[in-house]
């Protein structure tokens, strides 16, 4: 991706001590932190496998070519593909859109970790047409995540839906908000086998 261990851990909320100690072999990696790594290098349009990221075996890291995906026909036994296939159709069809892989489980029921969910980017003056709606949110220390937004007294603020959601915070007060899309596309994780 090009990024240093500082760099992902400010756009991707991946710690760079982590990444560290991952990359020596100090620490064995988690599934859900793979499908971290799988999902920031998706957001760059690079597609990787956990084997690899695991063994280095099989196909490496390439980089997504979306005309790949939509012109390819016929059914295909690669169920990343097809995700990759849509999530290419859906940034072709909406060149103002946004695409997320949840990474939590903040929005579950509703969404959850290893979903696919896609949104129209709104103007940030017509920021309050969004309330209580599930977006994805970009927010000034560059971290991308699905909540609900809220507004009261003149602040921003972001909150799930899951109360036993553990991990980053479940709301997060007087936050500045860089981009937001309410989220009217889903691509399920069960469809996935990452």
């Amino acid at each position: 991706m090009g990024l240093d261990r500082q760099t992902m851990e400010k756009r991707h909320d991946i710690k760079a001590v982590s990444l560290e100690k991952w990359e020596g072999g100090f620490n064995n990696i988690k599934t859900q932190n793979i499908q971290r790594l799988i999902t920031a290098a998706l957001a760059h349009s690079i597609e990787c496998s956990a084997e690899w990221l695991l063994k280095g075996e099989g196909s490496p890291p390439s980089t997504i070519l979306p005309s790949k995906f939509i012109k390819s026909k016929g059914p295909t036994s690669s169920k990343t593909i097809n995700a990759l296939r849509d999530l290419s159709y859906f940034k072709e069809s909406y060149p103002n859109g946004m695409t997320l892989m949840v990474n939590d489980d903040a929005m579950a029921p509703f969404y959850v970790h290893g979903d696919f969910v896609g949104g129209e980017l709104v103007d940030l003056a017509d920021l309050k047409k969004c309330l209580d709606s599930p977006c994805i949110v970009q927010t000034a220390d560059g971290k991308i995540r699905v909540r609900r937004i809220g507004y009261c007294n003149g602040e921003w603020f972001l909150y799930g839906t899951n109360v036993k959601h553990e991990g980053s915070a479940y709301m997060e007060i007087n936050v500045k908000i860089t981009k937001a899309a309410p989220i009217f596309w889903l691509r399920m994780q069960s469809i996935l086998h990452l």
